[in-house]
């Protein structure tokens, strides 16, 4: 459909904005550009789509939804190949038989992304709206609502106008409560229900009621499994978690430092009174939160992480070719598919510790010059480091040793397991159980020297 003309200010279809004062100035007086989302922009003195207005929110209407999808690419940051993408034909944009959903799905893939469909619950609209983002929301009247994050939507403008997810809600999900808002508003009013408490429940029966109805015409744009994974991992904002995680363990510690410093200071000078006492206690309460905080992060991190992980092995799974099965046989693809689940463990819980060892580390090398012994005590501390990095990188090569005998048995296992009838038909009884035993005293001298290091590193870095 064609754009319609602009409204004009007064039109009572148009949204008015305030204008934010000038600082400094006296109330009415001159409005300066306001800052939304971090991009520095005129005031938008209505919220317009390309001539059209669309229940106060900037979308876009299905004429120009190739703009949107290449503008909306560009700004979230997912690098597409191509910066230019087609507006959709005319018979495309009438959505017959679903051509328009197969057209921006065909769309993103020549952007070298995807969109995948989604339908959301009604109970969890908000909630989705929050994490969908960078997503196409098509709206009940056929545009569009690029949505950036959860709290930017990108205009056709191309501005960044600030949207509540509750208003988007709104528009979402108006049809489909209409026909039950009057009912509700009627029983509530006949039941009683105080004024201050009928918004609030309304809104539960309303869930309750449409709990299973689902909102669809939602598209997220994501990149592919099998693309950079540096790229991905941005995507997910696992780089600003771990800073996020680095700096509460980074407070926590020095709080706790803080705190035995307090009663250290005043057992020496013998002022061990109440108010020091207090101070102790205040600054080990304040270890809570940050503690509960890096908790939290770690799980937020590793349940991203793992999914990402799983997604890529999946993603490379799906992709093998039937000859390179074949030849590798049952038993090597199980020893991938349990060494992926001890590598997914091992890679977060081992990447938490170290981060947090090395943050460890460098305060309390910072904690021993301070003392008494000076920087005599900090080398000692280096040097100490430096024998357990030594230990830790000879129990790797051993482990690494270790696991490669470990698979090749699980290969060997369930090959002859698979052949069983084969080989009994084919093979003579005295060649049935051939280098088993020295296959087992192999791993078993490999664990013996495996243990032996680890046992000696438990015991440098306990």
């Amino acid at each position: 459909p064609e754009p319609r003309r602009a409204p004009s200010p007064g039109s009572p279809s148009c949204q008015q904005l305030p204008e934010r004062p000038a600082r400094g100035s006296a109330a009415g007086g001159g409005a300066r550009p306001t800052k939304v989302c971090g991009i520095r922009q005129e005031c938008l003195r209505h919220v317009c789509r390309g001539g059209a207005v669309t229940s106060g929110l900037p979308s876009w209407p299905v004429s120009r939804l190739g703009d949107a999808l290449g503008a909306l690419a560009r700004k979230s940051g997912l690098a597409p190949k191509s910066s230019e993408v087609p507006n959709p034909p005319a018979i495309t944009a009438q959505d017959r038989a679903g051509l328009l959903g197969q057209w921006i799905e065909a769309s993103a893939a020549w952007l070298g992304l995807e969109a995948e469909p989604t339908e959301i619950p009604y109970p969890k609209v908000e909630r989705r709206l929050r994490t969908a983002g960078p997503a196409l929301l098509r709206l009940p009247d056929g545009t569009f609502l690029a949505i950036l994050d959860d709290r930017c939507v990108l205009g056709p403008d191309l501005a960044l106008h600030r949207v509540r997810p509750e208003a988007i809600r709104s528009v979402l999900c108006r049809d489909l409560e209409a026909p039950l808002a009057m009912e509700t508003t009627r029983f509530l009013e006949e039941a009683g229900v105080p004024e201050r408490r009928r918004r609030r429940a309304s809104a539960g029966m309303l869930r309750d009621r449409l709990r299973s109805a689902r909102i669809g015409h939602c598209w997220l744009l994501r990149l592919p499994p099998g693309g950079n994974s540096l790229a991905q991992v941005r995507q997910a904002r696992l780089p600003q978690r771990l800073l996020a995680l680095a700096g509460a363990h980074v407070a926590e510690y020095a709080l706790w430092i803080l705190a035995w410093w307090l009663i250290g200071q005043g057992a020496l000078q013998g002022r061990l009174d109440r108010g020091w006492l207090l101070a102790w206690a205040l600054l080990l309460l304040t270890l809570i939160p940050f503690r509960a905080l890096t908790t939290w992060l770690q799980g937020r991190i590793a349940i991203t992480g793992g999914g990402l992980l799983k997604e890529r092995l999946l993603y490379g799974a799906l992709r093998l070719e039937p000859d390179e099965i074949r030849h590798q046989g049952v038993g090597q693809l199980l020893g991938r598919v349990i060494e992926s689940e001890a590598l997914e463990a091992l890679a977060l819980s081992g990447g938490f510790l170290a981060l947090l060892a090395v943050i460890e580390l460098v305060m309390a090398a910072g904690v021993l010059a301070a003392g008494a012994g000076g920087g005599l005590h900090s080398l000692v501390l280096v040097g100490w480091v430096v024998l357990s990095i030594l230990l830790a990188w000879r129990y790797l090569r051993g482990n690494r040793q270790w696991a490669d005998t470990r698979l090749w048995m699980t290969h060997d296992l369930v090959e002859r397991m698979a052949g069983h009838r084969t080989r009994i038909v084919q093979e003579s009884r005295e060649r049935w159980h051939e280098g088993e035993d020295q296959a087992l005293e192999h791993y078993l001298e490999v664990s013996r020297s495996m243990d032996r290091t680890a046992a000696v590193l438990a015991a440098a870095v306990p």
